[in-house]
C-alpha cells in the first residue's frame, strides 16, 4: 500500500492537511503594519462667507494628527439638506518610525457653486459637534 492510495479517507485527509500546512502554515501574523486610516475631528475652518456663482471657494481646514506619520487622506461628504453638506476628515498614518506628538495640519477644501443661494458646510469635530461655515452665493 502506498501513501498516495486515494481510496483511504484518512490518507486523503493527511495529504490535504500536509498540502494546506505547506502553503498556509508559515504566514507571519505578527507582521507589523505601519498603515492606518482614521476619521478625525477638525480643529477650525476658515474662509470666505460670500462668493459669486462659478467662483471657487477655498476653505482652510485645520486638524491635528497624533504623530509625525499622520497626514490628510480624504474628505468624506454627505448631503444632509439642500445646499448643506456634512464633511468628515479622513487622516492617514503611514510609517513605523513616527514621533508621537500632536502635529497641526491644514488642508484646503474647495467648492464651486453653480447656483445662487446659501450653502452650509458642517465639518465634524466629533460625531455630534460641528464647525459650521455658511457661504452666501450671489
Amino acid at each position: 500500500m502506498t501513501l498516495l492510495n486515494y481510496t483511504n479517507p484518512i490518507k486523503k485527509l493527511f495529504i490535504f492537511c500536509l498540502i494546506s500546512f505547506t502553503f498556509f502554515g508559515c504566514s507571519n501574523d505578527n507582521e507589523v503594519k505601519c498603515f492606518e486610516s482614521v476619521y478625525i475631528g477638525v480643529t477650525d475652518v476658515t474662509g470666505p462667507t460670500t462668493a459669486t456663482v462659478n467662483q471657487t471657494i477655498t476653505l482652510n481646514v485645520n486638524f491635528e494628527v497624533q504623530s509625525s506619520c499622520g497626514n490628510f487622506e480624504a474628505f468624506s461628504e454627505e448631503n444632509t439638506a439642500t445646499n448643506e453638506k456634512t464633511i468628515a476628515l479622513l487622516a492617514r498614518y503611514e510609517g513605523c518610525n513616527c514621533t508621537l506628538n500632536a502635529f497641526s495640519r491644514i488642508q484646503p477644501y474647495t467648492f464651486t457653486p453653480t447656483a445662487a443661494g446659501t450653502y452650509v458646510f458642517k465639518f465634524k469635530i466629533t460625531n455630534t459637534t460641528f464647525k459650521t461655515i455658511t457661504v452666501v452665493v450671489t
